[in-house]
């Protein structure tokens, strides 16, 4: 498809210069689906992104549902309901 673009998760810059995840809003709204379908709760839980370390190929990642975030995760919020959990290290 001529000027399609697949990248729904980008590095963005936020206000004050640090790092995070930007949602494209198609990506927004299939978060949001998923969601519904695993029965996760989006005032409670999210989207969790992580960077695993080992195996012979290096780095790795994890792309799963969370019910909660956990204690020193960082959360990026879209459109007021769909919740991203990145921890620290990742």
């Amino acid at each position: 498809m001529a000027g399609a673009t697949t990248n729904v998760l980008r590095p963005a810059a936020n206000a004050a210069g640090k790092q995070g995840v930007e949602l494209t809003p198609r990506a927004v709204a299939r978060v949001r689906s998923a969601m519904a379908k695993e029965g996760i709760s989006p005032t409670e839980g999210g989207l969790r992104l992580g960077i695993l370390g080992g195996g012979c190929s290096g780095l790795s990642y994890s792309i799963r549902f969370d019910t909660h975030p956990r204690e020193r995760d960082r959360v990026f919020t879209y459109d007021g309901d769909v919740r991203v959990f990145i921890d620290p290290k990742s």
